[in-house]
């Protein structure tokens, strides 16, 4: 992780330097136009990435367009919207990390730790617990052999539904903003890079939804990137703000208000996970 924190804070310093690239205008059908770039910097870019300039911009232009149909969207399209979007970016970049990157299971158990050892501060061993962009489910079923029960949620259907699951465990389908649990049955709810990926109207009434389903001691634990050291998407090679499928990034500020203008009463201090 330190490595990868490193290469990325390396890149944002190169990319923020004023001589090290200029922008172009767009292309006539909206898109980004290539943006020329010193040698330095492309090098520095491609080692960080392991693709092509050319490839990490292809990445960068294909989320840009893709975040654009999801920011001036109505909210009844988006209701199937998100999914449209991903499949598509897949489809148009098949050099996306997340296709061609496939962690060990050494990475994978130590990541699940990582965060396992997060939520602990949080969770008591009798707690229910939701998480929302639950992905593969891995974490989710991991923490039901530490709590009393544990709800997986995601827009996508669980792509490790045939695993073993334990009794304690299950997963639930959302359409991205309404959570299918009970009212005041939650002890904790969890979501972990999730709040940057939302429409604000979404993120808004996801978060009306997670006070709802929380019992009045619940909490609500949200890891989601700060704005103040982005961006954090594909976005850092090319932009000053996240243009990509982080459709929004928070400083810390602006998500407190949020919280609290959405029944989220009591806030605890920022820390990192």
């Amino acid at each position: 992780m330190s490595g990868e924190l490193s290469t990325h804070s390396m890149m944002r310093e190169l990319a923020r330097s004023p001589s090290a690239h200029s922008f172009t205008r767009g292309s006539s059908d909206g898109s980004p136009a290539p943006v020329p770039i010193r040698s330095r910097f492309r090098r520095a870019l491609e080692a960080g990435e392991g693709r092509t300039y050319e490839q990490v911009w292809e990445h960068y232009a294909a989320e840009r367009s893709l975040a654009e149909r999801l920011r001036n969207s109505e909210l009844s399209d988006r209701v199937t919207l998100y999914r449209k979007v991903y499949n598509e970016l897949f489809n148009r970049v098949p050099h996306h990390p997340q296709l061609t990157r496939k962690a060990t299971e050494d990475e994978l158990r130590v990541e699940l730790e990582r965060q396992r050892s997060f939520l602990d501060r949080h969770v008591k061993p009798d707690d229910r617990l939701l998480e929302i962009g639950a992905g593969d489910c891995s974490l989710s079923r991991q923490m039901a052999r530490l709590y009393k029960h544990v709800i997986a949620v995601d827009v996508s259907e669980c792509i490790s539904a045939s695993a073993q699951w334990p009794n304690n465990c299950e997963f639930r389908q959302t359409d991205g903003t309404r959570l299918p649990v009970e009212s005041a049955s939650v002890d904790v709810v969890y979501s972990n890079q999730l709040m940057e990926h939302l429409n604000l109207d979404d993120a808004v009434a996801q978060l009306r939804e997670i006070a709802r389903v929380l019992k009045a001691s619940g909490c609500y634990v949200c890891v989601t990137p700060n704005r103040a050291a982005g961006p954090w998407d594909v976005s850092v090679y090319f932009d000053e703000a996240a243009r990509g499928l982080h459709l929004r990034e928070y400083s810390v500020d602006e998500l407190k208000g949020h919280l609290m203008d959405n029944r989220h009463s009591e806030l605890g201090r920022p820390c990192c996970p």
